[in-house]
């Protein structure tokens, strides 16, 4: 099992970088003794477009860097740690004239690792799977380096990859990731233990995804199993259905929720804090869903999450009843959304107070960012839990469907007086939020962008309208590996953003924001 990934890994294929194909002419690539050089020629390069991928790696790569160099099919040739990075341009932005990364190279592993291969032959033009790499990591490679040899190595920041491949239709830059904060999981998927709360009433029936309703009712806490399918993608919910039609489901083959225990509020926080000692850290990870969501769909929503962040505590959520698939319900939803604030109020309180949590981040989505920001708001004045507010750390709204005015008047004042630091992710193409400011007569939501970005000093605000989303543009926050490694750098690290690699802008107002890569 990889364990505390906590490291920088560059990839760089030679083979996509030789002179002797057509279509690399003017573009060659060399591995020396303690460096590999990158040349080009003058008039060559607007019509190589992987130079200008080669050029994007570079500047991505930084000294403490592990690059792995590998050849034709990726087979991995030499390991080192960068040095320093020389990257001349050729009067462009993006073309480099002659580029050089120096390193010191790590015998140690070069007679384990120097035949193994990331794809097979037949499969190598293909993108390759990050769950490959994060297989052969974390079997091999990172458990290997000896780190009292090798100072220098970046042990300090998150793993990160850039991927050149030959014959793929354009550069993959990829994660691999840990999976401390999965219980019984080997490199093929396993289960995610979440504990939860709700206040939703029951159904009456067995099947655990069945067993609450739409119905809003009392606070009831519990403890949930969801599994999480060998062979998963980041970013990416396995489930079973077809076109909306529901299919029958198979741990091995699809996210699904395999075991639920509720239990009397002493016995979730004895069960807590004994789950908060099996745990990297100390912490726990709160996820409260939005608009058109089930008690089924949190809980796996909420699993992807942990699993994909890898995040290195425990995992939880909050259900509230939103009805799913009703989207005539949106008023009736919106309205169940206010009635629900006391009870995640209820149950932040119950987790604040469980014996041994260090720290606890919230995760909310959508009109759930509207349900946690009226909870953070009541309890930034409930003066019987005042010290236990250093406990809340990151507060992360993504594509929060909350009035603009209401936010700024009514409750970024007391939320900028909780918590380390509160992070807002908006999409420009967010059609959900687009058609909620549509039904409020064209009243701004929190989770705009473009002219209608919200920018304030007491918030960090990304805009991720650069980022590939699905039709509806809502989910990006957990279906986009750049937004899912964001999310872990702030859960993981608490990083601020102008140390998490996000392009750094200036808002009308002079106020700085940032933008998603």
């Amino acid at each position: 099992m990889v364990k505390n990934v906590e490291h920088s890994l560059s990839i760089l294929n030679l083979a996509a970088f030789r002179s002797s194909s057509e279509e690399y002419t003017g573009l060659s690539c060399a591995v020396e003794e303690n460096r590999v050089v990158v040349t080009s020629q003058e008039g060559t390069l607007n019509k190589d477009r992987w130079t200008a991928e080669l050029s994007r790696f570079l500047d991505r790569t930084r000294e403490g860097d592990l690059l792995l160099v590998c050849s034709t099919h990726f087979v991995l040739r030499r390991i080192g740690i960068v040095q320093s990075v020389v990257n001349e341009r050729a009067g462009t932005r993006w073309f480099p004239r002659s580029s050089q990364i120096s390193l010191r190279w790590i015998e140690e592993l070069i007679p384990r690792v120097s035949r193994k291969r990331f794809l097979s032959p037949e499969r190598f033009v293909r993108p390759i799977r990050e769950d490959r790499i994060a297989k052969w990591l974390g079997a091999i490679l990172l458990e290997s380096i000896p780190k009292d040899k090798y100072p220098e190595l970046n042990w300090a920041i998150t793993l990160r990859s850039a991927v050149i491949a030959e014959a793929f239709e354009e550069a993959t830059f990829i994660t691999p990731r840990a999976k401390a904060a999965v219980v019984e999981v080997g490199d093929g998927g396993g289960i995610v233990e979440l504990c939860y709360g709700t206040n939703r009433g029951h159904t009456g029936k067995d099947l655990f995804r069945n067993l609450y309703s739409d119905d809003i009712s009392s606070l009831k806490t519990g403890i949930c199993w969801v599994s999480v399918p060998p062979g998963h993608r980041r970013g990416h919910l396995e489930k079973a259905s077809w076109w909306g039609i529901r299919l029958p489901e198979k741990p091995t083959k699809h996210f699904m929720i395999v075991g639920i225990e509720e239990l009397s509020y002493p016995a979730f926080s004895k069960t807590l804090s004994t789950r908060l000692k099996t745990h990297p850290r100390s912490e726990a990870l709160l996820f409260v869903h939005g608009f058109n969501c089930s008690f089924e769909s949190a809980a796996l929503r909420t699993a992807q999450i942990i699993y994909d962040i890898s995040f290195q505590g425990t995992g939880a959520f909050f259900s509230w009843p939103s009805s799913p698939g009703k989207l005539r319900s949106y008023s009736h939803d919106m309205q169940l959304a206010r009635n629900s604030v006391p009870d995640l109020e209820e149950f932040v309180t119950l987790v604040l107070n469980v014996p041994g949590i260090e720290k606890l981040h919230i995760i909310a989505h959508s009109l759930g960012s509207y349900v946690a920001t009226l909870t953070i708001d009541r309890l930034s004045v409930n003066h019987s839990i005042s010290g236990l507010l250093h406990i809340l750390r990151q507060l992360v709204l993504c594509a929060p469907d909350v009035d603009q005015n209401e936010f700024e008047r009514q409750y970024l004042p007391h939320l900028a007086q909780v918590g380390t630091r509160r992070t807002l992710y908006a999409n420009d193409a967010d059609r959900a939020i687009s058609l909620s400011e549509w039904i409020r007569m064209g009243l701004k939501r929190l989770g705009d962008a473009g002219i209608n970005l919200f920018v304030r000093a007491s918030i960090d605000t990304v805009d991720a309208t650069t980022v590939a989303t699905d039709m509806l543009g809502h989910g990006y926050f957990a279906s986009n590996q750049k937004l899912i490694e964001d999310l872990h750098l702030v859960t993981d690290q608490e990083l601020d953003p102008g140390a998490r690699r996000l392009l750094e802008r200036t808002h009308a107002n002079g106020l700085k924001y940032w933008e998603i890569p």
